[in-house]
């Protein structure tokens, strides 16, 4: 197999969740989160060297957007325990395979950060999706 010598850096970035028991109102609670792993990132020394930050920071924006979606949706469909076991975990599913999907997308329209007009182009709809789930962010 050959190796890609394409990949010139590489953010860890994903997403979390944690459910637990507001005991005090006795409801479930989520807690969702976008993450980075610095341990786990790196960059080529020298082939970096011209390139943006911003593409590594859209790979964050990407993981960001879906943790919001994933908000959105415990916010509006998961109200009992039932739904955490029968619709929380369909959902999450669901959505993480789509946060999947965008980050190769991503990548790949971009041409991994090199392509500076898509760059721009994809930074300017990833924040615009952003924008638009704000009551969302964290």
């Amino acid at each position: 197999m050959k190796a890609d010598t394409t990949v010139v850096s590489y953010s860890s970035c994903g997403l979390k969740y944690t459910a637990y028991k507001d005991k005090t109102y006795n409801r479930l609670l989520i807690k969702i989160d976008a993450t980075f792993d610095p341990s786990k990132s790196w960059k080529h020394p020298f082939k970096t060297k011209n390139l943006k930050i911003n593409h590594e920071q859209g790979h964050f924006d990407i993981a960001e957007l879906y943790a919001r979606k994933l908000r959105k949706e415990f916010k509006e469909n998961v109200k009992t325990e039932k739904d955490y076991q029968f619709k929380f975990k369909l959902i999450y599913q669901m959505l993480y395979g789509e946060f999947l999907d965008y980050q190769d997308y991503y990548d790949k329209i971009t041409k991994r950060g090199t392509d500076a007009a898509k760059q721009n182009e994809l930074e300017v709809e990833i924040k615009s999706q952003l924008k638009k789930l704000e009551a969302f962010k964290n």
